[in-house]
């Protein structure tokens, strides 16, 4: 559960970045560097800058052990089956 919460943050990340802090992320293809700095600081860009470090740790950070986890325990299972 920790996992999904984590990858739906940063799965909401562009949306509420475009929704409260600039519509730029959404541009395509993407703005330039300059284009980028030129955008200013504010709460809601630390907050969902914030979301984004949590929800990485939380989702991305997670995936290798819980893949290796559940592969680990259905490789038991059809081992067990085949027995």
């Amino acid at each position: 559960m920790i996992e999904r919460l984590g990858l739906a943050l940063v799965g909401i990340y562009p949306l509420g970045y475009a929704i409260f802090v600039d519509i730029i992320i959404l541009q395509i293809p993407a703005p330039s560097d300059e284009v980028l700095e030129n955008i200013p600081m504010t709460l809601a860009d630390s907050i969902f800058h914030l979301i984004l470090a949590f929800g990485t740790i939380m989702g991305v950070g997670a995936l290798p052990f819980w893949t290796i986890i559940v592969g680990l325990r259905l490789l038991r299972k059809k081992r067990a089956v085949e027995s």
